[in-house]
């Protein structure tokens, strides 16, 4: 009686979960087709305004405002048909790394380039702080940068105006730590492990200002976790948000 009760409980429990999961699924693609025909239309009806020159033969001021559009809701889509590719990769156990020595200090800088008007725009201050001498990382260099583009630029994205975004990076012999932190704000606490899984945004992009697919975060843990590394969280509401990142120097265990 009491094996039959458990395997009961058992099946109801993961009848409950496989529900959840198909909920969350559902979910995320309500949102997603919102997110992928939102930069379409915005392509579709800027170049229809351009090619029948619908404003008069004489607007290319305007005309080339519309192509700014263009390539911004281009660009927007590109990055979330890459996610949407790059987790299919992951969870398919496709996605190949090469793995090289880089140098950490570099690398950040690269990409904090990248991502600075981005902050400008949003009012949001970079800060960085790097130990002196740090020793070289042996990573993928393109994963590298991903993980460390879409933690900042989340972090950036859920910072109001005149907060501040700070990278940190220290070293010890065996591994490397990079923390960004922010003024954001914050996540609830009980939403803390859903923002680290796939399908499970917390914000819904149908009533949010916030543009995205919602998976960066679940696609870096699972770049960290294919470098044998470790990604912490920490978050207040209306204080901030502090992930780190735990790197080995020396690149994923073998075996």
């Amino acid at each position: 009686i009491t094996k039959r009760k458990q395997a009961v409980e058992e099946l109801r429990k993961a009848k409950e979960s496989a529900e959840l999961a198909n909920r969350s699924k559902s979910d995320f693609l309500a949102a997603m087709s919102h997110e992928l025909r939102t930069p379409l239309n915005a392509i579709i009806g800027f170049s229809t305004m351009i090619k029948d020159q619908m404003l008069g033969p004489n607007k290319a001021t305007v005309y080339a405002e519309y192509g700014t559009d263009i390539f911004n809701s281009g660009r927007h889509l590109l990055r979330l048909i890459n996610d949407l590719l790059d987790l299919s990769k992951i969870e398919a156990g496709k996605l190949e790394l090469n793995f090289d020595r880089l140098d950490p200090k570099k690398a950040i800088m690269d990409n904090i380039r990248t991502i600075d008007p981005i902050a400008a725009r949003s009012e949001v201050e970079l800060k960085t702080d790097f130990e002196d001498n740090l020793p070289p990382l042996h990573a993928d260099q393109r994963a590298f940068d991903q993980i460390v583009l879409n933690i900042m630029s989340n972090a950036i994205k859920f910072t109001p105006p005149g907060g501040t975004v700070n990278v940190s990076v220290s070293a010890g012999p065996d591994n490397t730590r990079i923390t960004v932190s922010d003024t954001g704000i914050g996540i609830e606490p009980e939403d803390l492990d859903k923002v680290m899984k796939p399908w499970g945004q917390i914000i819904d992009p149908l009533k949010a200002d916030h543009k995205g697919s919602g998976l960066g975060l679940p696609i870096v843990k699972s770049l960290i976790d294919l470098h044998g590394g470790e990604l912490s969280l920490e978050s207040e509401v209306g204080t901030g948000t502090t992930i780190t990142i735990t790197l080995s120097n020396f690149g994923p265990k073998s075996g």
